[in-house]
């Protein structure tokens, strides 16, 4: 790819002769790049959840529907690489996800093993390079239950666009299910846009001050967060862990929520 962007001249959108797209990096995806380069093949920022499905399922109209939002969306189809010794968001003109099915109908154990497919699909990397940063399984547990499970990387998606993912996927599916064409309407602006904003706005003496500051402010900041709990750490973070539930009386748990928000 031929890209000229400097890092001091304003942002812009660069295409190639393959008709690919480069767009500059957020200072977020920056992060997450570098804590990807850090511990390479980690999945401790995939973005993974289970979505339960009643009901007959049209597999057909889902699949399409999800590649319909993959093809709206340019940051579902963006990769990292490095051109002058920055991360830039590579989009891909196109990108068809594939929706494989696991059959566990006849399985009594079925809701066991669904929940440790669902472990293990959040514990496989993503490959910022060469992607692809969506993944997709469905898991029928039987005629009328399904589970979707999708797996993103944090770098191209967070926690807001999970509504909007659901919420446009069930109007695809609807759509599509009852042989209509796609109702959602073309979007104006895509998160390379924003992207491009942002960078041509953190530029010389804004982007200065606020450097200036966290540095500042960062100069005597701990290493590492020690709390009393601790354990000894281990050379290399691991981010094993595990969840142990605890039972709160009523009034405490309304006393703890008005401290929280007095602090």
């Amino acid at each position: 790819m031929n890209v000229n962007m400097q890092s001091d001249a304003p942002a812009s959108a660069a295409k190639s002769r393959e008709g690919v797209c480069v767009f500059p990096s957020t200072p977020s995806q920056q992060r997450l790049w570098f804590l990807d380069q850090l511990q390479p093949g980690a999945a401790s920022y995939n973005v993974s959840w289970p979505i339960r499905i009643a009901g007959l399922l049209n597999v057909e109209a889902i699949e399409r529907g999800l590649n319909e939002i993959v093809r709206r969306h340019e940051i579902l189809r963006t990769t990292f690489a490095v051109f002058e010794g920055e991360p830039k968001q590579v989009i891909a003109s196109e990108l068809l996800v594939a929706l494989p099915i696991t059959d566990l109908s006849a399985d009594p154990q079925r809701e066991q093993l669904a929940l440790q497919a669902a472990v293990l699909e959040a514990r496989q990397s993503l490959d910022l390079e060469n992607g692809p940063l969506v993944r997709a399984r469905l898991l029928r547990l039987d005629v009328e239950h399904h589970i979707l499970i999708l797996t993103l990387h944090h770098i191209i998606f967070d926690g807001w666009s999970r509504a909007i993912l659901v919420q446009e996927l069930g109007a695809l599916y609807d759509a599509f299910s009852a042989g209509l064409s796609a109702p959602l309407p073309k979007l104006s602006l895509q998160f390379g846009d924003y992207a491009v904003w942002q960078r041509n706005y953190l530029q010389g003496k804004k982007l200065q001050r606020q450097l200036d500051y966290w540095k500042r402010e960062l100069a005597d900041a701990p290493t590492s967060l020690d709390l009393p709990t601790d354990r000894p750490r281990a050379p290399m973070q691991s981010f094993n862990g595990a969840t142990r539930p605890v039972s709160i009386p009523a009034g405490l748990s309304r006393q703890l929520n008005v401290l929280a928000r007095q602090e």
